[in-house]
C-alpha cells in the first residue's frame, strides 16, 4: 500500500498464485485514506466496493470488461494511479527485489523492506527524527547516511 505520493506504507507478501484481493482483504480495515485507487483487479462488490461505501470513503476503480453494469469511477483521478506503479518500478531496481534471490520470505521481506527505506529517504521524506533532542543516536550523523551505512556498511 502507498500513499497519496506513491510513499510506501504498509506492505503484505503473498504466495505468486494468490489474488490481488486477498492483499486488499488485509489492508482495506486498515486503510485510513478515504479515497483508494486500484486497477480493475480489485472490482469485486462485496470484498472491496461495498466495504468502502459502507465506510463513506471513495473507490475509484475501473470496472472488468465482463461487468454487465459498468460502475462510473473518476478517470481524472485514476490517472494518478501512475504514482503507484512509479514505486513498484523503483522497487524493481533492486536487483534482488526484482529476480527474488532469497528463498525465504522472511529474508525477501527484509530487503523489501530495507529497498522501501531507501526509495523513502531518497524523495526526502525524513524516517528519523534528526534533531538533536529526537533522542536518536544517529541523529548526529543525519538519518539518511545513518540508514545507508547500516544497509550497506562500508568494506576495508
Amino acid at each position: 500500500m502507498v500513499d497519496a505520493l506513491g510513499n510506501p506504507i504498509a506492505f503484505l507478501l503473498t504466495p505468486g498464485q494468490a489474488h490481488d484481493l486477498e492483499g486488499a482483504d488485509a489492508f482495506l480495515p486498515q486503510m485510513q485514506a478515504n479515497t483508494l485507487l486500484a486497477d480493475k483487479a480489485f472490482d469485486a462488490d462485496k470484498r472491496v466496493i461495498e466495504p468502502l461505501l459502507r465506510d463513506a470513503r471513495t473507490p475509484v476503480i475501473p470496472s472488468m470488461p465482463g461487468r454487465k453494469k459498468k460502475r462510473p469511477y473518476d478517470r481524472d483521478l485514476f490517472a494518478a494511479r501512475h504514482l503507484i506503479e512509479n514505486f513498484f518500478c523503483r522497487l524493481k531496481q533492486f536487483r534482488a527485489i526484482a529476480t527474488r534471490y532469497d528463498k525465504l520470505a522472511v529474508n525477501f521481506l527484509a530487503g523489501v523492506y530495507a529497498a522501501a527505506i531507501l526509495i523513502w529517504l531518497n524523495r526526502g521524506h525524513p524516517l528519523v527524527d534528526a534533531t538533536p533532542s529526537g533522542g536518536c543516536p544517529c541523529a548526529a550523523a543525519g538519518s539518511r547516511q545513518a540508514v545507508t551505512a547500516l544497509l550497506a556498511p562500508e568494506r576495508n
